[in-house]
Formats: C-alpha cells, structure tokens, sequence
C-alpha cells in the first residue's frame, strides 16, 4: 500500500497545487526533497509602439545613429539605444528631429512621431522583415509642436510587448485527497513518515494555491535573433482647423537611413502581467465544493451487499446549499450536511481563505437502506 505521503505528493504534481500534508516528524537517514528547476515557458503576445520622453537605456553602449533623412527641411535621425537587445525585447531608439530650413516649422502630431509611424526591421541573417505601426488615437485639433529653425527635438521610441497570450498552461482547481479514518495496520505502516491521526477526528489535509508558477521568458522579437537593420518611415498632416498657421505647416513625407544592431537570446524572468481580482464568496463555495467532493468521495468506503458503490455527485446545487461562516479578515467556513432517511448521507466542512486555498476540516459519509 502507498504511503500517505506518497498519495499527497503525487496530488500535487498532478495537480498543480501546494500540497502540505498534516506535520510529520523528520525520517532518520531520509535524503533531503529534491528541489525543481522552474521551467521557462515562451509567451506569444502583440507588439506595440509607444513614444516616450526619456530614454529607457540611458547607460547602455549604443552604436551609431543613422544617416540623417531630410525632406524639405526636417532632417530625422534614429538610434538604437543598445547595442544588443534581449531576444523578448523591448527595442528602444532616440529619434531627433531637427529643422534646417530658415524658418520655423509646425509639426502635428510629433509626440506620435506623425500620422501612424512605419519602423521596419529586416533580420540579415535569416531575412525575416518585421514592420511595427504606431496606432495611437489622434485628438481632434490637438495643438502643433513648434521646432524653431536650427532647433532639435529628441523622442524615445519603445517597441514592447503588451498583449500576452499564455500557451495552455493548465491551473486546475485545489485537489484534496483526505485519507480515510485508517485502520490499525495503516497507522502502524506509516508511523514511520507521518503522526497517527487523533481516534475520532478525521485527518486534515492542507491544500494551497500555486505560489511559484511556470517562469516565462516573455514573448519573442518575430524578427528573431541575429543582426538587424532597422528604418523609420514617418508622415506628417495638417491638421483639422488649422488654416491660420497653415503656410508653417510642415506636411509630407521622411524616411531615416539605416542602422544596424543585434538581437541576442531571450532573458528569462519575465513574467506577463496578471490582474488578480478580489476572491468572492461565490468563488469560496466553488473551490470549497471541489474540495468537498473528493473529500466525500474519498471517505466512502463501499461495502458488499451493505453498502453500494456511490455515483455521480455527492453535493447538488452547492451554492444554495452551503452553509457560509465569514471568518473576518482570513476567508470563509463552508459545510454541507445530509441526512435522509434513506440513501446516502453526510457532512463536510471546508475553510476557504482569500486567496483560493482550502483545508477540508471535517467529512463524514454512510448510508441508509430504510
């Protein structure tokens, strides 16, 4: 027969969750618990392009900008603000701009760098091209940057993921597995790894939730690893209302020339953002019901002519049928009790704390043929 310990530990892995069996006292010569790598799990996710005032590796070494693009006057330059990046990014560049003309300019929209910014990044190692458009929501007569003539502006263009989705990691709910009152040979079998359980009381098992999920690395470039050229390609509009400075209105098209740097491996660590909502009564007496069911359904020992088989469900409608306790500040007492006349009966009570974990308390099963 397997020992309890060995039955708890397996329900862990399997399930996903911390299993902590009731306090056993410490095996002489036993080796110490093994302790698991975390493994790394890669992360598909959107990319998205945002503008920034300052820059988001101020003290890394950069390579050089790029040859200057210049359209009737505006001159614009980007670079890259490492000289490699991680392969799950993000990708940063200084952009400046500048006005050679004589007289000043009027640029809409240059804290979105334009009308829908283009950076193209071409992979020359494995020519993958990766193009990434700025979308941003463009307020109705938003008023114009003014570059004065000989003046520059400096922007800082960010390319980070922002959409995760996880690849099917499952979570399952807590899966108690409460060991049954023992019978004398049991407790004598496994004196040596856990305590006898008290005559008379059911023996508690503790389960958790998952406090150390897989690590993910973060989504990767799709331009992949290896040497890169990038390009910006930039528009410029005049905007809606904007006749009385229409002839300093800079409108037309720019390019940058070119500029190379690397993608390197992705750097493990980053974990996609998770938004954890407040634990609700509902969900207490979900997780509660789960545990609750293969508590029962563990206790139940059928007997031969006696006692039959028990199927389906042991709780029905649970959430109209529980009994609720609010314990203040640490979580909810959840316990259903049956007691027909004829058929099967119990008894189960459930602590629930804010955070999902349960500890099946009490669970008693029978039968009745009358």
């Amino acid at each position: 027969m397997k020992t309890f310990a060995a039955i708890v530990l397996m329900a862990g892995l399997a399930a996903g969750a911390d299993v902590v069996a009731p306090r056993q006292a410490p095996v002489k010569g036993a080796p110490p618990p093994r302790i698991g790598r975390p493994i790394q799990v890669p992360v598909q996710a959107t990319f998205r392009m945002k503008v920034e005032t300052k820059p988001r590796f101020p003290k890394a070494a950069r390579p050089a900008a790029s040859q200057p693009g210049e359209t009737k006057g505006l001159v614009v330059t980007i670079q890259p603000e490492k000289k490699e990046f991680a392969g799950n990014g993000p990708l940063a560049f200084e952009v400046v701009f500048e006005n050679k003309s004589k007289k000043p300019i009027l640029l809409h929209g240059l804290e979105h760098l334009g009308v829908g910014p283009k950076l193209v990044v071409a992979n020359l190692t494995n020519t993958n091209q990766w193009t990434v458009t700025g979308k941003f929501k463009q307020a109705k007569n938003q008023p114009a940057v003014k570059l004065a003539a000989g003046e520059k502006k400096k922007y800082t263009l960010v390319v980070e993921a922002t959409r995760f989705i996880r690849p099917p990691v499952p979570i399952p709910l807590p899966r108690p597995l409460p060991r049954p009152f023992p019978a004398r040979g049991d407790v004598k079998a496994d004196r040596a790894v856990a305590a006898p359980p008290v005559r008379g009381k059911p023996v508690q098992i503790q389960i958790l939730p998952r406090r150390r999920p897989p690590v993910f690395i973060g989504a990767l470039l799709p331009c992949g690893q290896g040497k890169c050229r990038v390009r910006l390609l930039l528009e410029f509009k005049q905007a809606a209302g904007g006749k009385k400075n229409a002839a300093a209105t800079w409108v037309g098209r720019v390019a940058t020339g070119t500029v190379d740097f690397t993608v390197g491996k992705p750097v493990p660590g980053v974990v996609p953002p998770i938004v954890v909502r407040p634990f609700t009564k509902e969900q207490a007496i979900g997780v509660a019901r789960t545990a609750a069911e293969r508590a029962l359904q563990a206790n139940y020992k059928p007997v031969a002519g006696i006692r039959p088989a028990h199927k389906g469900v042991w709780i029905s409608d649970p959430q109209k049928s529980a009994g609720v306790k609010v314990k203040q500040g640490s979580g909810w007492t959840v316990s259903w009790t049956s007691f027909p006349k004829a058929g099967f009966s119990y008894n189960v009570t459930v602590d629930v704390n804010t955070g999902g974990g349960a500890i099946v308390r009490e669970v008693f099963t029978g039968f009745s043929g009358k």
